[in-house]
């Protein structure tokens, strides 16, 4: 939200609550860093989320796989504040949570302004935010993380399989179009 803002509107969207901020995890030690965020003085950790997927070795055993992917911060004077890891795995680039993972084509960044701080934004905005929200250029006040993405996938995990099974159950009897989301 907070490039959409950026890159579309010149500033932050006005019914924005947050800011959105991402980190690539590989060449960093990702506990370190959720390590340094949780203790600033000025910041209230809200909340650290493990992307966790269900993988499967070659001889069949199961694994349980964690990595640190959202910490939500609370900043002193009240602004929320999310830090998304980004990592690199076959050839897709992705970040998410918990529940969520949101893949794209890897990326390179250029260097811009944000109501006059300088920062980093995917190079070629439009794919980028074409792949994260599909009609980026229509303005929409009412956004839902979990059904206005199309490059959302369906994490490899239990939790994530039932929210959505779950989802698709309850839209099914009554609201068609986001059953298909």
């Amino acid at each position: 939200g907070t490039f959409l803002g950026l890159h579309r509107d010149g500033g932050f969207l006005a019914h924005d609550y947050d800011l959105d901020v991402g980190i690539h995890g590989e060449p960093i030690d990702v506990n370190r860093l959720v390590d340094t965020l949780a203790a600033h003085p000025k910041f209230v950790t809200k909340k650290v989320d493990l992307h966790i997927e269900i993988t499967q070795d070659e001889s069949g055993l199961l694994h349980l796989e964690k990595v640190p992917a959202l910490v939500k911060l609370i900043h002193e004077n009240g602004l929320n504040l999310d830090v998304f890891i980004h990592y690199t795995e076959s050839g897709r680039c992705w970040h998410g949570s918990i529940i969520h993972r949101w893949e794209n084509s890897p990326f390179e960044l250029v260097r811009t302004e944000l109501e006059g701080v300088a920062v980093n934004a995917p190079a070629d905005a439009d794919r980028y935010l074409t792949e994260n929200y599909g009609d980026w250029r229509t303005p929409v006040k009412e956004f839902d993380c979990t059904t206005g993405t199309p490059n959302l996938v369906v994490s490899r995990n239990f939790l994530s399989v039932a929210l959505f099974l779950k989802r698709l159950a309850v839209f099914s009897e009554s609201d068609g179009k986001q059953a298909a989301k």
